[in-house]
């Protein structure tokens, strides 16, 4: 009995802390998508002008609470060695040892420690910088659009922000001087940046981007996103549009000893128009053509071993022979075409 209780004494402290410092809270986790995600830079030069450059390699996450809105943690991480300033001398020097040493110090980071919600949409949020192995406390203040979806269903939020650093605070020493004590490099590095955050696994893909905009496409979309029914979208596009017709019952049409089910005869263009089948596409074209022109060679050589006496590169022979080269190469361009486009 005694060990009992003293058991009892252990484990209930125990739920209570668990119980304390569990997240009740349903947050769901949106992770950055690159492909309409920006982070610029500038930094005085001369005095007078500005060098830009942009980060193209990085990778984020925050969490929102899907009740009330909230954010309760944003993370930032970026690869120095992405950096582009559109010129290479310059480019190889940022990520020297003399500024970012990228080959040493291969990431930048950045992770809240608190979130706090501001007028309308904004939010101020604190947490820790670490950049070339320096520690630096930063606050950053940004919008948060609303759930935006797109044109393919996917949900979407967008992060705008922008502030400035000391960049001797972050080990950013290098310069050199000019006339009258003044400096070739400024020092207040200003950053901006928009990024999209998409739920966790469910990231728009590119290749959506590259299908072709019609007026069946969008009804397509508009059909997925639920703004139309299916009654209204085979009445718009016809059900030559892959649109299934219901089943013809027995009797229903004379000559016809059994039901049978009567699908459109064009396929449906969302493979056909994606970025894999272009690729897929473009690739056998590729191979094809040369396998054309290997095997019009091989005819060549043909003609050449059975007519070694009569045979000129020059003569009648050596231009049929030519001939067929094309014309092998011909009739496969116009097969590929008609798979391609033709049809």
């Amino acid at each position: 009995m005694m060990l009992k209780g003293h058991f009892m004494k252990l484990i209930i402290p125990l739920f209570f802390c668990l119980f304390l410092f569990s997240n009740p809270t349903n947050a769901a986790e949106w992770i950055v998508n690159r492909d309409h995600s920006e982070i610029f830079f500038s930094v005085p030069y001369l005095n007078v002008s500005e060098v830009t450059g942009r980060f193209a390699d990085f990778k984020g996450a925050v969490e929102i609470d899907e009740e009330s809105g909230k954010i309760q943690q944003l993370e930032l991480f970026i690869l120095p060695d992405s950096l582009n300033t559109e010129n290479r001398l310059r480019d190889g020097h940022l990520k020297a040892p003399d500024f970012l040493n990228v080959k040493r110090f291969p990431e930048i980071s950045f992770v809240s420690t608190s979130v706090t919600p501001l007028a309308g949409q904004s939010f101020m949020t604190k947490g820790m910088l670490i950049l070339k192995g320096n520690r630096h406390p930063l606050t950053v203040n940004f919008k948060l659009s609303s759930n935006q979806k797109d044109s393919w269903g996917y949900e979407n939020r967008f992060a705008s922000f922008e502030f400035t650093l000391n960049r001797k605070e972050l080990g950013l020493t290098w310069n050199k001087t000019l006339a009258d004590n003044k400096y070739l490099v400024g020092d207040v590095i200003k950053v901006r940046g928009n990024l999209q955050f998409q739920p966790l696994n469910s990231l728009t893909p590119g290749s959506k981007h590259y299908i072709p905009v019609t007026s069946f496409t969008r009804g397509k979309e508009r059909l997925k996103r639920g703004e139309i029914t299916q009654e209204k979208f085979a009445e718009v596009y016809g059900p030559s549009r892959d649109v299934p017709v219901v089943a013809i019952k027995i009797g229903e049409s004379k000559g016809d000893p059994q039901p049978r089910q009567v699908f459109a005869a064009r396929q449906d263009l969302d493979f056909r128009n994606s970025f894999n089948w272009w690729i897929a596409f473009s690739t056998l074209g590729l191979l094809g053509f040369f396998a054309a022109i290997i095997l019009g060679l091989f005819a060549k050589n043909k003609v050449l071993d059975l007519f070694p006496q009569r045979y000129k590169e020059q003569g009648l022979l050596g231009s049929l022979s030519d001939l067929m080269v094309v014309g092998f190469t011909f009739v496969y361009s116009m097969a590929l075409w008609y798979v391609g486009w033709g049809h």
